[in-house]
């Protein structure tokens, strides 16, 4: 009887990481930089698909809206604040997929003035590498699928273990 559960157990545990594995890669991430006076932001899901088309509303500390904006097929938005305050970007990725981010006042400059073309490429730079650590961070590796194994295999002995011990309870019929 235990060697028909086992293939019943197996396929439901796959199953069951097959389902996780395809909510995690849809989870949205942001990236935000502040140029000048233009917030910019990028907008991606976890498996580096861009946003595209998704609308941005940003508000201020106290939730009073500043303003909307939308992302370009890239994923990619700008925003020119009027005022120095916080700024939350609130963004709608679709499929019930949510995402924020909360631009500090200490980010913004204090006169919103232009930036010069030097700051506008070091902000690239550092915009792609926020961008790429992010999705190295959210790429899964090696060792998240051993340690995801190894926790299965555990779940396993441990049934295997309670099992044994009713069979030998019961006096070894089963």
């Amino acid at each position: 009887m235990l060697h028909r559960r086992v293939p019943m157990l197996l396929s439901t545990i796959t199953v069951a990481l097959l389902a996780g594995q395809s909510a995690s890669a849809h989870k949205a991430e942001i990236v935000v930089t502040v140029r000048g006076d233009v917030i910019h932001g990028e907008v991606a899901f976890a498996g580096g698909d861009a946003v595209a088309r998704a609308q941005v509303e940003i508000v201020d500390g106290d939730g009073k809206r500043l303003g909307t904006t939308r992302t370009d097929d890239a994923g990619r938005f700008t925003f020119r604040p009027s005022t120095r305050c916080d700024h939350r970007l609130l963004i709608d990725a679709g499929g019930g997929h949510y995402v924020a981010h909360t631009v500090k006042v200490d980010q913004l400059p204090t006169s919103l003035a232009a930036a010069s073309p030097a700051d506008s490429d070091l902000a690239d730079q550092v915009e792609r590498l926020q961008r790429n650590v992010q999705r190295l961070a959210q790429r899964t590796q090696l060792r998240d699928v051993l340690g995801g194994l190894g926790f299965i295999a555990g779940i396993v002995g441990v049934w295997f273990y309670l099992k044994g011990l009713a069979l030998r309870r019961s006096g070894g019929s089963n």
